[in-house]
């Protein structure tokens, strides 16, 4: 993969995560993409990273099959060693999440938690990799050297609360409870990590609607799993988390959970 947030150089990179092999070619070289970063293409921009949306070209034989481009995000970490530091961490935790969590669904069901259906779609976006520059004796931790690259799902923009119905405060409040099933707390609950986009994602974008958005919760640099002893700090951070929710939501305390 190559590509860079800060000139019109060419950087190659590899991928630590996922962790899984790559399919070698016929000529037993690598699959080889290209990510294109602009600084005009930033769509976010916060404490420990900077977000662009990306044009990530596919590696053959995948770019016969779908034009030859991807829309992405591309997250990199600002020059700060503990920027560094929550970047690799986020990746680390996008690679153990579980596939449903980023699946497509169609339906409702009783969400425990909830105190009625809710609309049971992906949690958190698809997991593109995790990228560092290709060079000998590399250390992400170094600010004088490129950003790792974390590579997401492109899920829309920031929810405004007060615009949400009833039924999508329950969804978004819902997929906090799905991720807490899960094992995992996101720690950062800020309606600038909730993203809503026109939906469903499943019929041709031109038909999708705001009338049925999509959700996702976004940044895992602070995230944490269940640990496998001493839970009860982990279940009051939980307890924590819910009422942040409900709080940036704008829900009344008992009025859905």
């Amino acid at each position: 993969m190559s590509g860079t947030e800060s000139s019109s150089d060419t950087l190659t990179y590899r991928r630590i995560f996922p962790e899984h092999v790559a399919p070698q070619l016929e000529d037993d070289s690598p699959p080889t993409a290209h990510l294109y970063l602009d600084r005009r293409s930033r769509i976010g921009c916060g404490h420990h990273s900077n977000v662009y949306k990306a044009s990530f070209r596919l590696p053959a034989p995948l770019e016969t099959e779908s034009e030859g481009y991807a829309a992405v995000v591309a997250k990199v970490a600002v020059p700060r060693r503990e920027a560094r530091g929550f970047l690799n961490h986020e990746a680390a935790i996008y690679d153990s999440f579980p596939e449903y969590l980023s699946q497509e669904f169609s339906g409702y069901a009783l969400v425990p938690g909830i105190k009625f259906p809710v609309p049971v779609g992906a949690v958190v976006p698809k997991f593109f990799g995790y990228y560092v520059p290709e060079h000998d004796g590399y250390d992400a931790l170094d600010t004088a050297s490129p950003s790792p690259i974390l590579l997401l799902e492109e899920c829309g923009s920031p929810i405004e609360p007060q615009n949400l119905s009833h039924d999508a405060k329950a969804e978004c409040l819902s997929m906090f409870f799905r991720l807490h099933l899960s094992g995992y707390l996101q720690k950062s609950a800020f309606k600038k990590n909730i993203l809503v986009q026109p939906g469903p994602l499943t019929v041709a974008p031109h038909k999708r609607s705001l009338d049925s958005p999509s959700f996702r919760i976004i940044d895992f640099g602070r995230a944490s799993r269940r640990p496998a002893k001493n839970k009860k700090d982990w279940l009051d951070e939980k307890d924590i988390e819910v009422k942040d929710v409900q709080k940036v939501l704008r829900i009344p305390r008992h009025s859905m959970c």
